[in-house]
């Protein structure tokens, strides 16, 4: 099936890659030719073009396509994985180089081939090796594999959530033989979900990074092209799935930051000389114009960054204050030129990193993490503090310390003391409330002890004067019995 070839974000990326006329660049993905036929426009009349491409059906269509620029060395098409961009690179002669793309993922005639067993869209051999003479093939990987194996490729590489699902069904169906086949069976094992994309793509994609080594190539192509550009030269990246962009971007900020963190230390680290700028602090996607007309280019990202050049930098070690502290040291030294050098010990540290890179700062304090951190010894380099008062002060806030903890000891001790005393006042009150208590009790028993021989008078047929009293209000009853003519009230 023929193809026509659309080059995706080709304005944005030649906008980008700002080449000049005579300048060399590289294109380490040639596909259709598409963007390697702009570039060769821009440098014309002497620009040399370098293009990579693994699949050697892309380097037959280049080398049709561009025959005179092949016969006048303007274009130099060589069939090589981008991943030995470097090896290619200086063979040819392609050092100090103005621009770099990377246009990853499967091309527009890969796709539309069947034999290559990219798609699912069209049944072919499974295959979807870019190569198709080196590496182990799709249908080597799940005929093969075993179930643990291939779900764990599909979640990582294709972060299919189902992705143990589709393992399992995998292998009770094999073996494959077309892509066909294993879309069916991967459709059938989970169904549509309500997906505008086929149940098949993540399966796919997994399987095609896994054939290709795709990540590991980009991870392995980054800093070579760093290495290829000049001072100022560009490198753009077009990524089709967050897995390649992912790579891209952390790869674009650590090579941008000027500080390398210490992973045993949260604010400890070594300061370095950022190698990028990045020019998109977000990546430029396709417009809804472009979309229309080339679908495939709605997942495209691209990201730009440009080598830097031999810039200084403030080095130091990263604290709350850090800001604060470089930008103070870099504007007193742009006003005090300081001459003195003291003895250092062979670190990696601020006074060490700065006496190799032939500046003339303050010398002659090693960082030191022991005493209050990094932090006070940056604010005594910035305050250009001797070592008697940097120490002087070391002691000084020490002392601060101690005394306020013996302060806050003693404020501790007195409400402890008063907490105590009132504990004791409480004790007593309820000593005295039980002792009262025990007399009640025992006034109710006595007054219970006389209604009893009232009873039992009456009961006997005396007719004794009683007199009576009840005090209610202390809960206590007082009696009070007389005789009368002679008549004893123990008396049977």
């Amino acid at each position: 099936m023929t193809s026509q070839h659309i080059p995706v974000l080709l304005t944005e990326v030649m906008a980008g890659l700002q080449l000049q006329p005579g300048e060399l660049a590289i294109d380490a993905t040639l596909g259709g030719g598409g963007h390697t036929a702009r570039i060769l426009e821009v440098t014309a009349p002497t620009g040399r073009v370098l293009g990579l491409d693994a699949d050697p059906a892309a380097i037959d269509r280049v080398t049709t396509r561009f025959q005179h620029e092949i016969t006048t060395s303007r274009l130099v098409p060589i069939q090589s994985r981008f991943e030995e961009i470097a090896e290619v690179a200086h063979k040819h002669g392609f050092t100090e180089v103005g621009g770099i793309l990377l246009d990853l993922g499967v091309s527009s005639f890969q796709l539309d081939e069947a034999e290559r067993g990219f798609s699912f869209q069209q049944d072919g051999p499974l295959d979807m090796r870019m190569n198709p003479l080196q590496g182990n093939s799709a249908a080597d990987i799940v005929n093969e594999w075993n179930e643990t194996e291939l779900a764990d490729i599909i979640y990582i590489y294709g972060e299919d959530r189902l992705s143990r699902r589709i393992a399992r069904s995998i292998v009770q169906n094999r073996p494959f033989s077309t892509t066909g086949q294993l879309a069916k069976v991967i459709e059938k094992s989970i169904g549509r979900r309500g997906d505008r994309i086929h149940p098949a793509t993540r399966t796919f994609q997994a399987l095609r990074i896994v054939v290709n080594s795709e990540l590991e190539q980009i991870e392995a192509v980054l800093p070579q092209c760093l290495r290829l550009l000049r001072n100022g030269g560009r490198l753009a990246v077009i990524s089709f799935h967050s897995l390649e962009d992912r790579i891209v971007k952390h790869w674009m900020q650590a090579e941008a930051s000027d500080f390398l963190a210490d992973p045993m230390n949260v604010y400890g680290g070594t300061a370095r000389q950022p190698t990028l700028k990045i020019i998109t602090r977000k990546p430029i996607e396709a417009g809804a114009e472009e979309i229309e007309k080339n679908p495939r280019s709605r997942s495209a990202k691209l990201r730009i960054a440009e080598k830097a050049g031999s810039r200084q930098y403030v080095v130091g070690s990263r604290s709350k204050s850090s800001k604060f502290i470089k930008f103070y040291i870099k504007h007193r030294r742009s006003h005090h030129a300081i001459t003195e050098r003291e003895p250092m010990l062979q670190q990696t540290s601020l006074t060490h990193a700065l006496a190799q890179s032939q500046r003339t700062p303050r010398v002659g304090k090693t960082i030191s993490s022991k005493a209050l951190g990094t932090g006070w010894q940056q604010v005594a380099d910035v305050l250009q503090l001797p070592n008697s008062m940097y120490s002087f002060l070391v002691f000084f806030i020490m002392l601060l310390l101690v005394a306020g903890s013996m302060v806050l000891h003693v404020l501790l001790s007195v409400q402890v003391s008063e907490k105590q005393a009132t504990l004791n006042q409480l004790n007593v009150q309820l000593s005295q409330i039980q002792r009262e208590n025990a007399e009640l009790v025992w006034q109710i028993n006595q007054t219970a002890d006389l209604g009893q021989v009232y009873e039992q008078a009456i009961s006997a047929g005396y007719e004794p004067m009683v007199e009576r009293k009840f005090v209610l209000g202390n809960q206590t009853l007082v009696s009070r019995l007389e005789e009368n003519q002679g008549v004893a009230l123990n008396q049977p």
